[in-house]
């Protein structure tokens, strides 16, 4: 495979029996980085994820059991890592007020947040409830948990309001 970045650190640290742990961490720096390139595929953010996992396992070495494989472990941080920056990416997401162009584009902001908001108003209150947190962000199991129900229901009443919101949208588009 072909390396897109080399870190200018230290490599292939011989003997790591009389290492610190700081220091093997430091010396396995690029396969945290290769990992988080199969993760990414691009190499701005595995080096930024890279960068990240590296404080992150040293900050929390403590954590660490001795006896298990260190790679491994750096491996989990790096996925884990790697997971909460995609949710992240997915709670910042928002509707694509360009998919709903009024027929006057002049108005495109004012008419688009509204129409949404007007939309959403006219679904059935637990799809509203539902939709209007997913919209803020949460995820569909942070939802159930805080109106206290069943995950596989609030997933169908989550794709089934943004189905209806989806024809709402449309048809208004449409007028």
């Amino acid at each position: 495979m072909k390396r897109h970045y080399k870190l200018n650190l230290r490599k292939n640290i011989p003997n790591q029996n009389h290492l610190t742990l700081s220091e093997q961490i430091y010396s396995l720096h690029q396969e945290i980085y290769d990992w988080a390139f199969k993760f990414c595929h691009t190499a701005q953010d595995a080096r930024d994820i890279c960068h990240d996992v590296l404080i992150k396992a040293i900050t929390k070495q403590h954590e660490y059991k001795r006896d298990t494989n260190l790679s491994a472990w750096l491996r989990t941080l790096c996925r884990n890592h790697f997971i909460d920056l995609q949710r992240q990416k997915e709670r910042r997401r928002t509707i694509k007020l360009s998919d709903y162009t009024p027929a006057e584009p002049s108005k495109l902001h004012t008419i688009d947040k509204d129409l949404i908001r007007q939309c959403i108003y006219q679904l059935p209150i637990k799809e509203r409830n539902i939709l209007t947190l997913y919209l803020y962000g949460y995820t569909p199991k942070e939802i159930s948990q805080e109106l206290n129900m069943k995950y596989g229901l609030t997933r169908q009443y989550l794709m089934t309001g943004k189905n209806k919101l989806y024809f709402k949208l449309q048809e208004l588009k449409n007028l």
